[in-house]
This record gives structure tokens, C-alpha cells and sequence, in this order.
């Protein structure tokens, strides 16, 4: 057990109980910090929800099978699918597929999701830029013992917020654009990405059996979710690929953070007190320097597209809140995980000494995002399926080389589970 997982295991405990007794608190007091979210989405209320995602699109493409191309990694090349779209709404809506060399017979596979706070970044992430800070070596170790990996594109947010609640599926979710997406719309596209490896599992040579996936900051949000939610397969869609499970075998929480809705975070995680009986540091107060006067509204993080008054107080606010709120969602069904994050275990008033640029980093992927989605797993899937890399700045030998031996725990959690 690390060092604050008893102090985080407490605080989740009473946060959960505070869910679970939320009929005796009033829902529309935008004042309680932990508002009514009911009871977790169950599959019907989710596949209703869903019920008009890409209802609409045309499958032309389907007719899209990318590009063959190729990429050396450890001086070997490995071939690989570029730009096969997922889904119909462009580049946003792509993946690039890598395929071990020289398989004869159906291989796991493992899919990535970007960072970039849902509005940065792509799939070439996996690669990285060519320094130090590169991918690649990951992407190598897959391939090198047989596994495929998919990296791919996701629609992002918009810069504004409008509190537009009426599900526009059709977002264009392009890089600075106004056209952006909701985080449920977004989250959504992940699991599309899941069912389309299913759908081309003939022509990719994967095994839909074994199917794996793990992302960074916001894309591992993704993942989770992913995870998390109960199958959003539709068996009658029009659209073939959405006929498909959305279930995965083996999940990577990595670098990221305890559930979609942002404001909830200074409720769920509280940072350790270097005095722990005079504890003078602030919480809120560190927690609101990730938010400018103007955001302040939306929390720390405006995918929701909504301010937190409208998501506490209105119906429909309150169900988006439990479509993308996956702290709530574990159950027996669940995959194994594994939670990590190369971000040492700053203290309050370490994290208070920071700088603002600073500090945004730290909090946004501290370790103790992962402890209580931790200790939900171990609640529901037992040590066996749950594993976590946390104190790394004890744990691992060199802290600037940390995200590479944090990185690399995942993925031989990977090969073990898949």
C-alpha cells in the first residue's frame, strides 16, 4: 500500500457514501459539493443515450481501408495501416494500425489514445517527436512480441462553452475549432475505435478476444470510460461497426485522472499535509489555480460544455454528469487494470511552492487521481485484477527517465493479460 492510500481509501469511502445516501440531500442545492448523481448508467439507459449517435452518417467509410505503409522501430519495419477511418466524421475519426512482423495466426492487439486535454494532439503521439520524450520504444515492445497496436484520432472539444444539451453527434471536433464536441460524444468515439478493430479483425488479423487499450491523460479518461461502461453494442444498427462489443480485455489508466467531471476532483482527491495535525495548507484554494476567473464556472476541464451550476441543478446536466462520471461504474464485469502515473507524491504545500505552469501538470496527473479508482477495482475484481504503480519517486531508479519505466509497467502488464 502506498503511503496516502489509507487517507485516500477514507475519503472515497465517504464520498461514495455520500452517493449512495444522496435521497436525504437536495439535488438542485448547487451549494453541496458532491451533488445527487443516482446510481450509475445500467446498459439500457446508456444504449438510449446513444440511441441517435451517428444515426444519421452515411457507412461510405467503410469503403476506407487506409493506407499500407511502413515504419522502422529498432531498426526493424513494421507494417502499418494509416488513416483508416473508424467512424464517418473525417480525420478526427482515424486510426493508424501497426501489425507485427511475420504472425500467421489471429494476434492480441492493444489500442492507444492521445493526450492533449481533448483538444491537443493525435495519433502520431505514439511515435512522439523524435527526442528523448518519443513513444516509440513502446510501440516497439508490443510489436516485438506479437501484439498489435491501434492509435487513434478522437474529436475534441470546443473552445467555447455553450451548454448546448442537445447532443449534437455530428460535431466536427476539429483542432481550434467552434464545431467542437461534448466529453460524452468524445468518450464515445473511444469505444466506436474498439468496435471497428472488432469489425476488421478478419482483414487486420487481430483476435477480438484479446483487445487491450491504455492512453495518456485525457486519452486514458477515454480508455477507462471505455472500459468501464456496460457494452454499447447495437445488434440491429445500420451501421455494421456499431453492431460490434465495446468490451475490452485489458486497461491502462495512465497519467490521467479519477473521472470525467472535473469539479468533482477537489472532492475526490485531497493532497497530504506536511503537518497532518495542523494541515493550513489550502486544498481549494490549490485546486482553483487550474482555473482562470472566466472557467472557474466550468470547473477544470470544460469538455462538459457546461458551467457546474447547469450539471448539478438541471435534469439533463445531472444525466450527462452519470454518462461520463466512471469513478461510479465499476462492477464484476469489469477488465483487469493497471494505474500509473510518473508524478511523484507532491504534498499540498510542495505543490502551493509551485509556479502556476507548474503546478497544472502536477495536480492534473498527481498519483492521487489513482487511488480511488484503485480501490474501487480492488472492491469489485480483488488484487488479481488490479495493479498500481504509484510512489514512482521511490520506486523507480532515475525520476527523469520515470514516464519511460512508468510506461513500460504497462506494458508488461499488457503482455501478461492479453
Amino acid at each position: 500500500m502506498t503511503k496516502y492510500s489509507f487517507l485516500i481509501g477514507l475519503a472515497t469511502l465517504s464520498i461514495l457514501s455520500t452517493a449512495c445516501t444522496s435521497s436525504k440531500n437536495d439535488p438542485t442545492d448547487s451549494g453541496s459539493p458532491i451533488f445527487d448523481v443516482r446510481d450509475p448508467p445500467d446498459q439500457d439507459f446508456l444504449l438510449d443515450w446513444y440511441s441517435e449517435y451517428d444515426a444519421e452518417q452515411s457507412t461510405g467509410y467503410l469503403d476506407d481501408l487506409g493506407s499500407l505503409g511502413t515504419e522502422e522501430l529498432n531498426d526493424e519495419e513494421y507494417e502499418v495501416r494509416r488513416d483508416m477511418p473508424y467512424g464517418p466524421h473525417g480525420e478526427r475519426t482515424t486510426m493508424d494500425v501497426y501489425l507485427p512482423q511475420n504472425i500467421t495466426s489471429a494476434t492480441p492487439i492493444v489500442l492507444f489514445a492521445h493526450g492533449g486535454g481533448f483538444g491537443s494532439k493525435d495519433k502520431m503521439d505514439i511515435l512522439g517527436d523524435g527526442t528523448e520524450q518519443s513513444r516509440s520504444p513502446i510501440l516497439a515492445a508490443y510489436l516485438e512480441k506479437g501484439i498489435a497496436v491501434a492509435s487513434i484520432n478522437y474529436r475534441f472539444k470546443s473552445k467555447e462553452v455553450t451548454e448546448n444539451m442537445d447532443r449534437d453527434w455530428n460535431c466536427s471536433g476539429l483542432v481550434g475549432g467552434s464545431d467542437g464536441c461534448r466529453l460524452d460524444v468524445i468518450y464515445r468515439d473511444g469505444a466506436r475505435a474498439v468496435q471497428h478493430l472488432r469489425y476488421r479483425s478478419d482483414l487486420l488479423n487481430i483476435d477480438p478476444e484479446r483487445i487491450g487499450a491504455w492512453g495518456s491523460s485525457a486519452g486514458s479518461q477515454i480508455t477507462t470510460w471505455v472500459a468501464l461502461v456496460p457494452d454499447l453494442a447495437v445488434a440491429d444498427h445500420q451501421d455494421p461497426v456499431l453492431r460490434e462489443s465495446t468490451r475490452l480485455h485489458a486497461v491502462g489508466h495512465r497519467n490521467s485522472q479519477a473521472t470525467g467531471p472535473s469539479y468533482m476532483w477537489p472532492e475526490i482527491i485531497e493532497f497530504e499535509q506536511d503537518d497532518q495535525e495542523s494541515e493550513d495548507c489550502d486544498q481549494l484554494d490549490l485546486w482553483e489555480r487550474l482555473s482562470s476567473d472566466e472557467e472557474e464556472q466550468v470547473g477544470y476541464n470544460d469538455a462538459l460544455q457546461a458551467s457546474v451550476e447547469y450539471l448539478k441543478t438541471n435534469p439533463n446536466g445531472q444525466d450527462l454528469v452519470r454518462v461520463v462520471h466512471f469513478l461510479n461504474m465499476f462492477d464484476a464485469n469489469i477488465p483487469p487494470f493497471i494505474f500509473s502515473t510518473p508524478v511523484p507524491d507532491f504534498t499540498c504545500e510542495e505543490l502551493t511552492a509551485m509556479s502556476d505552469e507548474q503546478v497544472q501538470g502536477k495536480m492534473m496527473h498527481h498519483p492521487r487521481h489513482l487511488e480511488p479508482l484503485y480501490q474501487q477495482c480492488i472492491e469489485v475484481k480483488g488484487e488479481e485484477g488490479c495493479s498500481i504503480v504509484s510512489d514512482i519517486q521511490d520506486t523507480f531508479s532515475n525520476e527523469d527517465d520515470a514516464w519511460k519505466q512508468d510506461e513500460a509497467e504497462v506494458v508488461k502488464f499488457m503482455l501478461d493479460k492479453l
